[in-house]
């Protein structure tokens, strides 16, 4: 170790997981199960291309990876136009106040994936992936942009069944 006030050398910051390291390295980089898959979908999504989150999804169900919660939740943020944007539905002047101030973002109607999204929620109840409030949203998030404001506040009733607290 260097000395008291010196600089330390890289080797002097070990933090004992070199190993650990190590093997991950080996494997590839991979880790726990659905690790490579949950980077793909992330990356993705980060970068907004839908082609390729979907494909990973697919690749990941078809090789009978595991897939966590989050990579599940937004793959259903990406399907809900979630990083694609949308229109500021500013209303009209008499509107009222608290909703201009909460700036609704519509998504565009291209951006919308209801089909893959039912796909991705069938996928977590028959394979036991946790849903949580964030499931919910995006899959009521879905149903408003599709003209279905009724199928929206079905999945929040089905939400509070399943005990989760909504945050709408």
């Amino acid at each position: 170790m260097a000395d008291v006030g010196g600089k330390r050398g890289n080797d002097d910051w070990d933090d004992g997981n070199l190993r650990k390291r190590q093997r991950n390295k080996e494997r590839g980089g991979a880790g726990r199960p659905g690790q490579v898959a949950r980077r793909a979908i992330d990356v993705a999504c980060q970068q907004g291309d839908t082609v390729a989150a979907f494909e990973a999804f697919d690749t990941a169900v078809a090789a009978g990876e595991a897939l966590q919660p989050h990579s599940c939740n937004v793959l259903l943020h990406l399907c809900s136009g979630g990083v694609t944007g949308g229109n500021y539905d500013g209303g009209s002047a008499d509107a009222d106040t608290a909703a201009q101030a909460a700036k609704v973002v519509i998504p565009a109607r291209e951006a919308v994936h209801p089909e893959r999204a039912n796909t991705i929620f069938n996928y977590m109840m028959s394979n036991d992936v946790p849903r949580t409030e964030m499931t919910y949203t995006a899959l009521a998030r879905i149903e408003a942009a599709q003209g279905e404001p009724r199928k929206a506040f079905d999945l929040v009733r089905r939400l509070v069944e399943e005990r989760l607290q909504p945050k709408l």
